[in-house]
């Protein structure tokens, strides 16, 4: 798996933290928002606004996937 696109709950972020797999984080509510700010503090992936996810998913993934 190149890629995790997830709503950024506790056990999806510990799997794809233990897979060594980058996220692109779509929170909802809950912890969601706050488990996104740490993939992005830690540069294992990044956090897409849902309001903005249709503009900005494509960039997103690229991010991700071409990053070095």
């Amino acid at each position: 798996m190149k890629l995790f696109i997830s709503h950024c709950g506790a056990n999806s972020l510990l799997e794809a933290m233990y897979a060594g797999v980058p996220l692109i984080c779509l929170p909802a509510a809950g912890d969601q928002p706050y488990n996104s700010a740490i993939v992005e503090n830690l540069e294992i992936g990044v956090w897409v606004q849902r309001e903005n996810m249709v503009t900005e998913i494509g960039g997103a993934m690229d991010l991700v996937l071409n990053d070095e």
